[in-house]
Order: structure tokens, then sequence, then C-alpha cells
């Protein structure tokens, strides 16, 4: 018995003290180990009730080494003893030489199980029987926890049964439970599936993205803190509160040369001119944007295109929002608010000429209507704020008295057409002269067709 402990111990220890570091359970790996525990022996009952070869339960101490085929399955050799007594108080050995196969899961992870099965030799030395060679079967479970990247604490439970008809003529069914420390080296390094140079086992972080920066525990760090990882990040320095693409680079979406996030206005125009938050500047205030804006200082108020250049919608010469009269007839002169120019300073009045009526009737003639027709249109472009007066005038032939009522009737016949025309009537003023101020002599023909008129003045 000897001679086969002296075989197998110095090789399985000198295995076990002289593997290098580099594995943890992978195709071509090697495993060393030693465990102790305790066995629950079955007594001979069947063959010897009550008998004085009963075993006692007792430690077990061993020693294992194992080959790893792939990450699932491997194999393993172990050698083992229990030191124990029958109940009679006999010395008894169970040295055991097992071979077994074993189904291992949770593949790179720090903990992981096992189930096997396999076949062994069980050889009983008792005081006062020969020793014998005996054929057993076991099977069992287990799991290994890695507690270093090659060093992992390794707990079995194992049910044996052995034939030890030779011996004393009766077989067991033992049962075993362990725990031990094993040690893995070879063929593949541990796993590291998102190659961050953590063994999955002890990383935290196990889908770290390629090319970041980790920590001890596998973990990504974000220095700059915009969400891209130190080592992906090209823009390290990043200041605080920046959105960033995917590179960790400061976005300008808009282009104004004010990053994204401190951005307060996102959405400038390409070619605004913008402030320290990113926000366009409108320094004529006509609502195009400087930088846009082609004609930067467009006074207040004026109407502008899409370039922010006045416009001048009537050609008057006074632009849009400022004009209060914007549909001045073309050519028309205007005042500096843009209405028609009616009275030159000079003029006190203006005599509409062509103005005539049927004889002795206040009823304009269709050539006067349409001489009227004309006129309203200067008058209704002209500033609203004005008023006029329809001033009519007689010769001296027939009475005072009828001409002044024929003058007054005449010149709210004027009015009258001047407000159809489309002229408000409250700007309008009817009044009647009658021969009191005449233009010319009312001793001829022409001057007292010169005195028979209708004149336009403009009120205070």
């Amino acid at each position: 018995m000897l001679s086969w402990k002296s075989a197998i111990l110095p090789v399985l220890a000198l295995a076990l003290f002289a593997a290098p570091a580099l594995a943890d359970g992978d195709r071509g790996d090697w495993e060393v180990g030693f465990y102790t525990g305790y066995a629950f022996l079955d007594d001979y009952d069947r063959a010897f009730p009550q008998s004085s070869f009963d075993l006692d339960n007792d430690f077990v101490i061993g020693l294992r080494g194992g080959y790893w085929f792939t990450p699932r399955w491997s194999s393993e050799l172990s050698f083992q003893t229990v030191g124990t007594e029958t109940s009679a108080g006999l010395d008894a050995d169970i040295d055991s030489y097992r071979l077994n196969a074993l189904a291992n899961f949770n593949e790179g992870a720090r903990m992981r199980p096992f189930i096997t099965v396999g076949l062994g030799d069980e050889h009983l030395d008792m005081t006062g029987l020969s020793g014998a060679r005996n054929p057993s079967w076991n099977a069992g479970g287990g799991f290994r926890a890695w507690v270093l990247e090659d060093m992992a604490v390794r707990v079995d439970f194992r049910y044996i049964w052995a034939d030890h008809e030779n011996a004393v003529n009766g077989d067991q069914n033992n049962l075993e439970t362990t725990v031990g420390l094993t040690w893995a080296w070879g063929g593949g390094k541990p796993m590291d599936s998102d190659g961050d140079g953590v063994v999955d086992r002890k990383d935290r972080c196990p889908d770290t993205p390629r090319g970041a920066t980790v920590d001890a525990m596998g973990c990504p760090s974000d220095g700059d803190k915009d969400g891209v990882y130190d080592g992906i990040d090209k823009c390290p320095d990043t200041p605080a509160g920046h959105e960033v693409d995917n590179r960790g680079c400061s976005m300008d979406s808009d282009g104004d040369g004010v990053h994204d996030g401190p951005d307060k206005c996102a959405d400038t125009p390409r070619g605004a001119t913008v402030d320290a938050d990113g926000c366009p500047k409108d320094s004529d205030g006509d609502g195009v944007y400087d930088g846009i804006d082609k004609c930067a200082d467009t006074p207040r108020g004026v109407t502008v295109d899409s370039r922010g250049c006045p416009k001048d919608s009537d050609g008057d010469g006074v632009y849009d929002g400022l004009d209060k009269c914007p549909n001045t007839e073309k050519g028309a002169k205007v005042d500096a608010k843009g209405c028609a120019i009616l009275f030159e300073p000079e003029e006190q009045a203006l005599v509409l000429r062509n103005i005539l009526f049927e004889f002795n009737s206040a009823t304009l003639t269709d050539a006067s209507k349409q001489v009227l027709d004309v006129m309203a249109v200067p008058l209704s472009q002209s500033n609203a704020t004005l008023r006029f007066e329809v001033a009519g005038h007689t010769d001296s032939v027939g009475s005072d008295a009828y001409n002044l009522k024929l003058s007054q009737r005449r010149a709210e016949s004027v009015v009258n057409h001047l407000v159809a025309a489309g002229l408000g009537r409250s700007r309008l003023e009817a009044k009647g002269f009658g021969e009191t101020k005449p233009v010319d002599t009312n001793d001829t023909a022409d001057g007292r067709a010169n005195n028979r008129r209708v004149e336009l003045r403009q009120l205070d």
C-alpha cells in the first residue's frame, strides 16, 4: 500500500507546487489540487449483521490532477485515503484511486459548478485481514469558486459504491463531502469576453466596449463625464455640459461656434452672428439676424425683405413700415410719411379745373365726375389726418343770397361725389362763398368764368 502512495503523492505534490498560474479551465489546461473532508462509511450489515468489521466515519485527505479537453469537459485522476477503525477497534485504511469525467458549467465565471462520474480502485487494509484491491464507481457534483486568476476553492459531494467481497464478503455505499484548493495552468488563458484585460470572473462590467480604459474590476472610466469612455474618447477634456458625438467630441449642430449644451439657441441659421450663449444678434431690430442681414443699419420700424433690406412697395422713397400711405400712385410727390403732397407750402388753395355743373344747378356734368374720380386717388393716398375744405364760388350775376346758396349746394355736390369715390366724409367740409371772393373781374365774360370755380383748401 505504501508503494502506491509513495508513487503518486510526490508526483502530484510536485505538479501542484511547480505549476505556473496561467489558466482557469479552458481547452488544454492542466489542474492540480488537494482536499480534505469527511467520509460517511457504510456498514457491512448484509453480510455480517453487527459485524466487528464495520467501519467508523472519519476524515479523508487526498490529491487530484486533471486535464481540460474543452471548457465544458475535463477528466481527473485522484488519490485519497481514509484512516479509520472498525467497531471492534481494529485499525483500517481505505486508499482510493479514481479516474473521473467532469462536465463543467458557466464558462469564464467566478463560480463554476460541475457534475462528475467515474471508476476507481478501493484498497481496504484492515488489521487481521490481508489487503485487497476492489472495484468501485462514484458520482457526484460540486463547484469551483475562483479566488485568484489561477486558484479556486473546490467543494465536492460524492456517492461511492465499493465491492469488498474479497476482504469482508460485503459492499459499501459511502458518501463523501470534501473541500480543497485547486490550481490551473497551461493551454488557454482565462476568458476575457470583452477584451478589456480583466478576466470574466473578475470583470464587474463584462460588456465594456472595445478600446475603453478600465479599472481593476473591468469597469470603464469617463474622466470628463461626457458619456463616452476614456480610451474611446477622442476629446478627453470636453468641458462639463457639452453634448458630444460618439467620439466624445463636442458638437455644434447649428455651426455658430458655440457648442451644443452651452448653446441656448441651438437652431441658429447658418451665417448668423451670435453672442456667447449662441443666440443670434439683430442690431437694427428688423428681424433679420446680423451676419445674414445685408442692410445692417435699417431704421427701426421698417419692413424688410429676407436679406434684411428695406422694402418700398409703392416706390415713393419712403420705406414700408414707415410709409403711412403705402399705396401712393407712382410718380406722386410725397411727404416724409409717404403721403401724397397736394399742396405746395406756398399754395393757399387748389382750384379744381374743369369742374362744371348743369346750368343754374348743382348737378355735376359727366365729365366733371370723371375729373373728380381721378382726383379722389391722391386725396385718399394723402395723410389720413389731413382734412380739406371744398369751397364753392360764383360770379356776381344774380342776387347775393341766391349765389351763396348755389355755391354751397355745388360744394356739397363735389363732397358727395368724392365720398362716393372712397374718401372719408370726416376729412371733407363743404362751404359756399357765393360771389364774395372773386379772383377776377366780373365785368368781362372771361373774368366771370374764372370767378365761377371750386377750390380745395387744406385745413389746419
